[in-house]
């Protein structure tokens, strides 16, 4: 996987993680186990999520729930439904175990079966890892470590697997809850960087604009910017100050942007 390190609030979620696949006698790491270790954090990003509903002892209910489903054919049917249109699923359940005759005799297997054996890192589902693939790239776009809130936002939009069903079933919106979290999430260097110069050029052009009423309307400067007045007071100098500020900032931020970029590449 090609992302910064994980910091260590990402860490002690996969470990969190870990430690219920193995309580519920799971040999992987899933997803729902990933959104259990989110709803069981201390951290910022668990306080949104139990805010929003999304509590351990509920993720785990639903879990076993999910994860005990249908034995049998038509477990999973509404028999009231089904008995409103004359369907009784007894009787089409013996009904078809009939037609189909006793079950075939299993053979004893004649090769030694391979013990399985548990390491110290269970291994990680497809689908959570893919989770923890675009968790990596939205760090990478952000120029920062893996954070957990970059993993609560991929496990939130999973699809599939057993996250969409336990948030249901929660009552949850998964963009209600998704936004929570990324409202938790601090704010980055680049971020930083790009609001720096936002500010900058919004200043930038502002101060211009009233320089340029001060010499034409008010008076209060001539045309080469110097004061007409022996004490301009302080928001006419202020003006003056940000006024040549402002463009140095503008042009810093790039700058600055693109040499951390060239560092994250190297």
């Amino acid at each position: 996987m090609r992302y910064p390190q994980f910091d260590e609030d990402v860490r002690a979620s996969v470990r969190t993680a870990q430690d219920r696949a193995r309580v519920l006698a799971h040999l992987w790491i899933g997803c729902e186990h990933l959104l259990y270790a989110i709803a069981h954090s201390p951290t910022p990003v668990g306080e949104p999520a139990r805010a929003h509903g999304v509590t351990p002892d509920g993720v785990a209910a639903q879990t076993a729930r999910l994860s005990n489903g249908p034995r049998r054919v038509g477990d999973g049917l509404d028999a009231e439904a089904l008995a409103a249109i004359g369907i009784d699923p007894p009787a089409v359940r013996d009904a078809v175990g009939a037609g189909l005759g006793p079950a075939p005799v299993a053979r004893p297997r004649t090769w030694r079966r391979r013990r399985v054996r548990l390491p110290g890192h269970l291994p990680v589902t497809c689908r959570a890892r893919s989770c923890l693939d675009l968790a990596g790239k939205d760090a990478e776009r952000g120029g920062t470590r893996v954070a957990e809130y970059h993993v609560g936002v991929a496990v939130v939009a999973a699809d599939g697997g057993l996250v969409p069903p336990i948030l249901a079933a929660l009552g949850v919106s998964r963009p209600q809850l998704s936004t929570a979290i990324l409202a938790r999430a601090p704010m980055t260097t680049r971020r930083l960087l790009w609001g720096m110069l936002g500010v900058a050029s919004v200043l930038w052009v502002g101060s211009w604009r009233i320089i340029y009423l001060e010499v034409t309307r008010w008076h209060h400067m001539d045309s080469r910017l110097r004061f007409t007045t022996p004490s301009p007071g302080l928001p006419v100098i202020t003006l003056r100050v940000v006024a040549g500020l402002a463009p140095l900032a503008v042009l810093a931020a790039p700058v600055l942007l693109v040499r951390r970029s060239r560092a994250r590449r190297r």
